[in-house]
């Protein structure tokens, strides 16, 4: 992998202008700009970028095509857990015990079908 293009690319899917980025982890264009021409750019700037484009760390490194593919699930579930994330630890809460609910009344409608 180059990291440096995988810079280019989260900052690109980010919406952000690299300008922008920059002005948020305090230097300046070219710094990013230089950054993203390297293969191999400090841990740390990865780690400021990603803070300031709203990325966890482990997105820059495992994109979602990547994830999909190892818990074997397709991508816009990856996208609808990421919303999640998002709300506050009640809501989540609560739509998880919405999801288990209607997981349950499923599965029981499901069985009842194969029963009959």
């Amino acid at each position: 992998m180059d990291y440096g293009e995988r810079l280019k690319e989260i900052i690109d899917e980010s919406g952000l202008s690299p300008a922008e980025v920059a002005r948020r982890i305090g230097v300046t264009p070219a710094n990013i700009s230089q950054l993203t021409a390297k293969s191999y750019p400090l841990l740390r700037k990865i780690e400021l970028i990603c803070k300031a484009i709203d990325k966890d760390v482990w997105e820059f490194f495992i994109d979602k095509k990547e994830l999909s593919k190892i818990y074997n699930i397709p991508e816009e579930y990856l996208n609808l857990v990421k919303t999640i994330q998002e709300f506050e630890p009640q809501i989540r809460y609560e739509l998880l015990e919405l999801f288990e609910r209607q997981i349950e009344l499923l599965i029981n409608y499901k069985q009842k079908e194969i029963n009959q």
